[in-house]
């Protein structure tokens, strides 16, 4: 298992993909794991969610990309164990422009970038943008797998067919299968008092499982505003409040991840 590499994924803004991502890092590091965040997004959600600053676009992985650094180089540690990233930047809306102008070899320089480092960790998380385009390509080219978030609502339910017809196009054109590890259901209300949203939570639920079977996992992340607090005080929820449901769900839900990879997931 040692250096798998985990895509988290979806067209959809706003369904959580940074929350997963951080929220498994504090996971690991909870089971005693090493995890290694490559924040990818422009909008450098898992960077603050785990007390680190946004850099200047060649200290990002954008500046391993175009070879002006080692990934090595750029690695900060955070202050939770086992945890390290690669910050984001403000500036990584351009680098699918500057990508494109590299002649040759543009999709895989993400995987030549991590190939250094990759066994140095027990997991690689890669958070992206909601888009397709060079850096989304290179993050398939260096992943294992694809985590899929799919927060209670219509919209990322509805969503999801275009993210298999993007893994459909990568796999035709670069020849290579990106399985899916599997889809996570998140935000999920139990409160009956809360009719609307609860049915809308077992219907989604209930949909996603018909259709995908065993891909769902298990754990359902339920809605807790203690992993809406915790990014006030820039930690993972596990370190604000070991307490909380989401805590235990979060750890349990990577459990599940761990089991998969290791079961050839």
């Amino acid at each position: 298992m040692r250096g798998y590499t985990l895509f988290v994924y979806h067209l959809k803004g706003g369904v959580g993909k940074s929350t997963l991502v951080t929220n498994i890092a504090g996971a690991l590091s909870q089971l005693g794991k090493k995890v290694l965040l490559i924040d990818m997004d422009p909008q450098c959600a898992t960077t603050f969610m785990v007390g680190t600053k946004p850099v200047a676009r060649e200290e990002s992985i954008g500046g391993a990309m175009m070879e002006l650094h080692t990934l090595a180089s750029l690695v900060k540690r955070t202050r939770f164990p086992g945890i390290e990233i690669v910050p984001g930047s403000y500036d990584l809306w351009a680098l699918d422009l500057s990508l494109g102008q590299i002649p040759e070899g543009r999709d895989k320089l993400l995987s030549s970038a991590l190939q250094p480092v990759r066994e140095l960790y027990d997991l690689v998380l890669i958070d992206s943008h909601n888009k397709y385009g060079l850096a989304e390509v290179n993050a398939l080219v260096a992943a294992n797998s694809v985590l899929i978030p799919v927060q209670v609502g219509v919209l990322p339910f509805e969503c999801l067919p275009q993210v298999h017809d993007v893994l459909h196009g990568f796999e035709e054109s670069h020849h290579k299968t990106v399985p899916i590890l599997g889809y996570v259901v998140t935000m999920f209300r139990r409160n009956a008092n809360l009719v609307h949203w609860h049915t809308l939570s077992k219907d989604t639920d209930r949909i996603l499982r018909t259709k995908y079977g065993a891909l769902v996992f298990d754990q359902v992340i339920d809605y807790d505003e203690n992993v809406a607090m915790a990014p006030k005080l820039q930690e993972p929820v596990e370190y604000y409040s070991g307490r909380a449901k989401a805590t235990e769900e979060f750890v349990n839900l990577t459990k599940e991840v761990l089991s998969r990879i290791e079961g050839g997931g």
